[in-house]
């Protein structure tokens, strides 16, 4: 039977309230957009809002058992309309860019409902009524009107049941590949934290000033620093996001200079070693190509008689953590050239860098294939579970 979806349930908006009602605890919980995961369609409980217990709270607010909540309002496209089942009594209110559906009658299973909002049906529905780059506001007279197929409550069940079986089978699959990928990562880390220890007599203790020709901050002298008549030529223009972004070495850019930029910046060779030291702080990369960068990046050239840039690179990914906690305790984590002034790196022979460099560069790209590879079977997922939903609500059709 073809039904709307006003036919079938109720819609509750969420609880508005004040700022200044919120509190640091109360017994009085508000559910927000954040607390839907977006991968799960399940609730999660973190940063969760409270609100004074002098406040009443009507019960059409309160999460309600065989409902379902719905992010009515968002900046985010991707997050505009994400439902979760509610599966039992949590005694929750939700917030005002929160809806929750509940059946109309003995007729409607709401998980069979709720299989329907997470299909592409709905989701095409949805991404309809939005361009995605700003608040939006999901009314129930926007998708009312939704029309879908509702068998018999007992074949809704059916349905159901079919559905959960092969999803809980991709489930499984789904986490084996990411146990898959976890161990290749922490056994790459593992190989990398060893390099922190002094291994032999050899191995000496060395800044990384000692070890380079060049070491010093980017430049960027011109202020506003993201004026226009600077940008838009052929040297590239690198920044922490791009460092951040990189996989041991940096092969992307999003921004260019021109000569005017060049002439008040500075421009280093391919193989320098760029270190984030504000906003996305100790980050590392070794660039691919010459480029410039600002003054939140430092950059060093190592001297060849000494080290290579591979095995310099990775010797900071293993310290990054030590470095991000001594960024700790301003108003922004960073870390600066003095950070590096008298701290210690061990360093082996350059025949034995090479080794080491070698094994590393084996096990990450084992741990990026791994990784696109887990990429890739998570769409291919999502793909076979958008197609059993297909085939379930044609099959109700049919039937």
């Amino acid at each position: 039977m073809l039904v709307k979806l006003k036919d079938v349930v109720t819609f509750h908006r969420g609880l508005t309230y004040k700022k200044l009602d919120e509190v640091a605890i109360s017994s009085n919980i508000v559910l927000r957009a954040n607390n839907i995961d977006l991968d799960t369609f399940s609730l999660n409980f973190n940063e969760l809002r409270y609100i004074s217990d002098t406040i009443s709270i009507p019960n059409s607010k309160i999460l309600q058992k065989d409902s379902i909540l719905i992010c009515v309002a968002s900046g985010s496209r991707s997050h505009l309309g994400k439902v979760a089942y509610i599966d039992q009594d949590y005694g929750c209110a939700f917030g005002g860019f929160m809806g929750m559906f509940l059946p109309k009658n003995e007729d409607v299973y709401m998980r069979y409902i709720f299989k329907i909002f997470i299909s592409s049906h709905f989701r095409k529905l949805v991404d309809g009524l939005t361009d995605g780059t700003n608040i939006n506001n999901l009314k129930f007279s926007l998708i009312e009107n939704f029309e879908f197929n509702l068998p018999t409550v007992e074949e809704q069940r059916r349905i159901v049941a079919k559905l959960d079986a092969a999803f809980e089978k991709i489930t499984k699959a789904t986490k084996l590949t990411q146990e898959n990928v976890n161990n290749s990562r922490k056994f790459f880390e593992y190989e990398l934290e060893k390099l922190l220890r002094k291994q032999d007599d050899d191995w000496k203790m060395k800044t990384l000033k000692d070890v380079s020709i060049d070491f010093g901050r980017g430049k960027s002298k011109h202020r506003p620093r993201n004026d226009k008549i600077l940008y838009g030529g052929r040297y590239p223009f690198i920044q922490t996001g791009d460092v951040r972004g990189s996989e041991h070495v940096i092969i992307k850019y999003k921004q260019t200079y021109n000569d005017l930029g060049l002439a008040q910046s500075k421009l280093w060779p391919k193989g320098t070693i760029c270190i984030t030291i504000a906003a996305n702080i100790a980050e590392t990369g070794v660039l691919n190509f010459d480029a410039c960068f600002p003054d939140s990046v430092i950059g060093i050239t190592v001297n060849p008689n000494e080290t290579i840039n591979d095995y310099v690179e990775y010797l900071l990914q293993a310290f990054k953590t030590k470095l991000q906690s001594m960024g700790k305790g301003s108003a922004q984590d960073n870390i600066n050239l003095s950070t590096f002034e008298n701290q210690t790196f061990p360093f082996p022979g350059i025949e034995k860098q090479r080794a080491i460099v070698d094994r590393l560069n084996k096990l990450l790209h084992q741990a990026v294939a791994l990784e696109s590879t887990y990429r890739r079977k998570l769409t291919e997922f999502n793909m076979m579970k958008q197609s059993m939903l297909n085939e379930a609500f044609l099959e109700s059709a049919v039937e």
